[in-house]
């Protein structure tokens, strides 16, 4: 049996408080390509989880939005009490906004891979 690491990867391209105001949802970062995309493409299976189920408000007293509606995504199956990202198509270009959401709009995103180092993380070297 193949022995099992998790090595978490925390990827936020915003700094909330700096990019709160700035309208982002077609924005495109570098790290997409540089980072998100090597990745997403080393991984045997990528997955998302939901976010929350409604609109709530937040600890500052702001209303947080809808999460995303996780079927209306044409790049993503359910599977097993969450999404497994259909690799066959193109999963980051054109659909920023699902990388941009937060966990509370999406859910975590996972990436698993047989490759026994990640191919962006020293952290994870035993």
């Amino acid at each position: 049996m193949a022995e099992t690491n998790f090595c978490p990867l925390i990827v936020d391209l915003l700094n909330y408080k700096r990019d709160k105001y700035m309208n982002v949802e077609d924005y495109t970062f570098p790290a997409y390509e540089n980072v998100i995309r090597p990745l997403f493409d080393a991984s045997i299976q990528a997955f998302v989880y939901r976010g929350t189920s409604k609109e709530h408000e937040g600890a500052f007293g702001e209303l947080v939005g809808k999460p995303l509606d996780m079927k209306q995504e044409d790049t993503l199956i359910p599977h097993k009490g969450k999404y497994r990202f259909d690799k066959t198509k193109e999963c980051i270009t054109g659909h920023e906004y699902l990388w941009h959401a937060r966990s509370y709009k999406r859910g975590s995103i996972v990436l698993t891979s047989l490759r026994k180092k990640s191919p962006a993380s020293k952290s994870c070297e035993a």
